[in-house]
């Protein structure tokens, strides 16, 4: 790989200038939680033309997620989505050695065309903090077994985990921005989380 991330406003951008994402379809390491983000960012913004302010392969250094999940990252791959003027996703996944133990971060924010400055706010109230029966209804799904978000303290404004011990994300929310952390290898949901507030308090500290 040649270059650095190039710094994005809103982002501090991590000093490891060697650590260069490239573009790509980024893998799952929980197939079912990379699909819980906005409905409206699915489309792939290089077709689109739209292009998020946010690097998320800036937010987090090799070396940080090397030293939490015990494995060498091997390269890091950005890609990028938006939704129609609403929302927009930068998202970075982090190969490790062992596939198993890769990481994907994501930072989601609202598009500059999309006037509803609220869309993120709304969009963290109908996901996290309306009840099951009030999700499934705004959804128009039967999902009794659900279960439903868990609230994590420490981490940005407000902070969920949803998962269980084989998959799961942790949410956080700072500045009306939205990151989202996952990732695999083993452990149950409470190892998994205490890694993940690891992980997403040193992105939130050079997210602006």
């Amino acid at each position: 790989m040649t270059g650095g991330c190039q710094s994005k406003p809103g982002v501090k951008k991590a000093s490891d200038s060697g650590n260069t994402p490239q573009s790509a379809s980024t893998p799952s390491t929980d197939t079912a939680e990379n699909q819980a983000m906005p409905d409206s960012v699915g489309t792939d913004s290089e077709k689109a033309g739209a292009k998020p302010a946010i690097d998320a392969c800036a937010l987090l250094e090799k070396s940080e997620i090397a030293s939490v999940q015990g494995q060498e990252i091997k390269e890091t791959k950005l890609s990028s989505r938006e939704g129609g003027g609403q929302l927009l996703a930068s998202q970075c996944f982090y190969v490790a050695a062992s596939f198993d133990k890769s990481v994907s971060l994501e930072v989601t924010e609202r598009d500059p065309k999309n006037p509803d400055r609220n869309a993120i706010q709304d969009f963290w109230k109908e996901r996290f903090r309306a009840s099951g029966a009030e999700r499934d209804k705004e959804k128009g799904e039967e999902n009794e077994g659900s279960t439903p978000p868990k609230l994590v303290t420490g981490v940005g404004e407000e902070a969920y985990w949803t998962g269980d011990n084989r998959v799961g994300a942790l949410y956080a929310l700072k500045k009306n921005k939205i990151l989202r952390i996952s990732i695999g290898g083993p452990g149950d949901a409470n190892q998994k989380i205490e890694k993940l507030k690891t992980l997403a308090v040193m992105a939130l500290g050079r997210l602006n």
